[in-house]
């Protein structure tokens, strides 16, 4: 099996936030649009790291109220139109080269990951939005796969993992070739990280 996280890996987009951005702007949802761009606003962020709030629980409960169909219909939409130019052409080349053994592995929300699973033509496990008896979003997640997506591999002959997060160790310790994708800021923490969890670097590839 080969493991392919999305946001950040595969595409260079954050596709929970970028998603509910464009669909409240897409939907002309005014309010809700401005809110969700000033949830990303220095402040706010600022916030989120102190753990006074979440920007990721707020984004999601901006879709409160908004119907399952709409939501999967635009995730279409997005994958078409917004992150077509957003691909990152190394890991997604690597993910082509041997889609039927691949799979998508994210945090993400399942409309825009289930879209992109079609698009590519590969398995995907994400988090899932929670929905009432009238197929309407509430707000909060049914599933969460946010720091425990090891939970979801059963398989042990784990051959590849690609991410840029560094709550993937656990996939990264049981595969046998990691890609991981840094940036000039935390190279260093991932050497850390690696050493902390004696994982052979022989094994891994920094992007």
């Amino acid at each position: 099996m080969r493991v392919f996280d999305v946001c950040g890996t595969l595409y260079a987009s954050n596709t929970t936030f970028d998603f509910i951005i464009e669909y409240h702007k897409y939907h002309r949802n005014r309010l809700k649009f401005f809110w969700t761009r000033i949830l990303l606003s220095l402040p706010f962020k600022i916030l989120n790291r102190m753990k006074f709030l979440s920007i990721r629980r707020n984004m999601i409960y901006s879709l409160k109220g908004e119907s399952k169909h709409e939501l999967f219909y635009f995730s279409q939409i997005f994958v078409d139109r917004y992150l077509g130019n957003k691909r990152k052409q190394e890991t997604m080349q690597l993910l082509l080269n041997d889609p039927l053994n691949s799979v998508l592995m994210s945090a993400s929300i399942d409309p825009v990951i289930i879209a992109i699973s079609n698009h590519l033509n590969v398995k995907a496990y994400s988090s899932v939005l929670e929905y009432n008896d009238e197929g309407m979003c509430t707000g909060k997640l049914d599933v969460d796969l946010k720091g425990i997506k090891s939970n979801q591999i059963t398989e042990s002959n784990l051959e590849l993992v690609a991410t840029d997060n560094m709550s993937d160790i656990d996939l990264i310790k049981n595969s046998t070739l990691s890609y991981i994708i840094t940036n000039k800021n935390n190279k260093d923490g991932w050497l850390i990280l690696l050493s902390k969890n004696n994982v052979d670097l022989g094994k891994v590839i920094f992007l």
